[in-house]
């Protein structure tokens, strides 16, 4: 699936648009609100990507072609998001508390 470079192209285009915001934002302040939401959703993407086909592994599990391609789909996306989100605030000088 991944042999094809555009099938990757939606990750590369994120990391372009990552650099983008973190060169523009620079120094940006982000309310506990909005780091507590920011870190909210990556970590449900990141959570999304791990657990997300752990019912595949079932012995039991009947193979589904729907499943199979919204997890090839959207995990690379969601692991994009949880990287971007780190890469951001590490960027912008925030800590964890």
């Amino acid at each position: 699936m991944y042999s094809f470079p555009p099938h990757r192209s939606t990750v590369y285009i994120m990391g372009i648009l990552l650099g983008y915001c973190l060169r523009k934002y620079r120094g940006i302040q982000l309310t506990k609100t909005q780091l507590r939401l920011g870190w909210v959703v990556a970590t449900t993407c990141v959570l999304v990507s791990l657990l997300g086909p752990a019912p595949m592994g079932d012995i039991n599990y009947q193979y589904n072609t729907s499943h199979a391609a919204i997890y090839a789909a959207f995990a690379p996306i969601a692991w994009c998001i949880f990287f971007a989100w780190i890469v951001f605030v590490s960027h912008n000088g925030y800590k964890s508390e």
